[in-house]
């Protein structure tokens, strides 16, 4: 019964698909032939793919034509450029470059700085200006280039000493230690053994902190903070105050060379001792050869390089004659 509708269904409606008709026919004996083949004249047959080509509406897209036939070219290019990956013919990228810039400028051949004391970065808190970088120095030679640093205004009760520097861009910078020795954290635990801490878990360990006196007279790396104005060139003052502070290992301190300059120098900070107070200006008792160095001289020598002698009345050049006696 079930093939006989198969049958009449087929003959009926062309073009019935012989997959449904396969349906009908489920209770079939599976040994008989199939009378619906796959490779029947009904099925339809696997159509080309169409390639669109040409766009007959000029008036809406005139730009068609030339849009292809760039397309077509980029296309080409990449080919090109594939094939010749996969032969291993191209340059690497970096070595493609003409000129690889740096992403800052870090030459410090015509950058310095120095230590100032007539102007001050304004810091109305330890945390109140940003840490723009943190810099490995050891304690010991940053006394040794720089002298004896300020005791902490800006950072109080969290450092121990300050630095104030100023570079030849005029930019301001504030270096300073951060929580690092016993004045922070307190003194350290008598009889406690901080070197064995194995079987405890390492955020509960405790740190042995030096004193400022063991901290400042050490020669290993610590972390120092720097705060700096806005637009000021840290990263090419962490390196100079890095080389500088390296080149002075095997130098004079700076209290040696001020010494062997001048002399004992005083603090003038104790109020109980009379101190002799020199009135003369500085610009009166040293001359441009106060900044040579041992065995240099000057390559021409102008009116600043002589000593300058105070005027002990206005000289008659600087009067003026209005034709009235007085």
């Amino acid at each position: 019964m079930i093939q006989t509708v198969a049958k009449i269904s087929v003959s009926k409606f062309k073009g019935f698909s012989p997959l449904l008709a396969a349906g009908f026919c489920s209770n079939k004996d599976p040994k008989a032939p199939n009378p619906f083949p796959l490779n029947s004249l009904d099925l339809p047959e696997k159509q080309p793919t169409y390639e669109h080509k040409v766009n007959y509406n000029f008036e809406q897209y005139k730009n068609y034509a030339k849009e292809r036939k760039e397309a077509l070219e980029l296309k080409k290019k990449e080919d090109a450029i594939e094939l010749k990956i996969k032969s291993k013919e191209i340059v690497p990228r970096r070595k493609r470059r003409i000129y690889a810039a740096p992403k800052y400028d870090l030459n410090i051949e015509k950058y310095t700085a120095w230590r100032v004391f007539d102007r001050e970065l304004t810091k109305v808190s330890p945390h109140a200006l940003p840490v723009v970088c943190k810099i490995p120095l050891p304690p010991k030679y940053i006394a040794k280039v720089f002298g004896q640093g300020k005791k902490p205004v800006k950072n109080l009760n969290k450092s121990t000493i300050e630095y104030e520097f100023e570079d030849n861009n005029l930019d301001l910078f504030i270096l300073y230690d951060y929580a690092s020795t016993t004045d922070y954290w307190g003194p350290n635990k008598e009889g406690y053994n901080y070197e064995n801490q194995e079987n405890i878990h390492p955020r509960k360990r405790i740190q042995k902190w030096p004193t400022p006196e063991e901290f400042w007279n050490s020669e290993e790396d610590h972390i120092f903070r720097l705060n700096c104005t806005e637009y000021a060139d840290f990263r090419k003052f962490r390196r100079w105050i890095i080389e500088k502070v390296n080149e002075a290992k095997n130098k004079e301190s700076f209290d040696e060379v001020i010494k062997k300059t001048h002399g004992e120098y005083e603090l003038y900070d104790d109020y109980n001792k009379k101190y002799e107070i020199k009135s003369d200006p500085a610009v009166f008792r040293y001359t441009m050869s106060y900044f040579l160095e041992s065995g240099e001289k000057f390559i021409k020598k102008t009116r600043f390089h002589e000593k300058v002698e105070p005027a002990k009345k206005l000289d008659d050049k600087y009067k003026i004659d209005y034709g009235v006696e007085i």
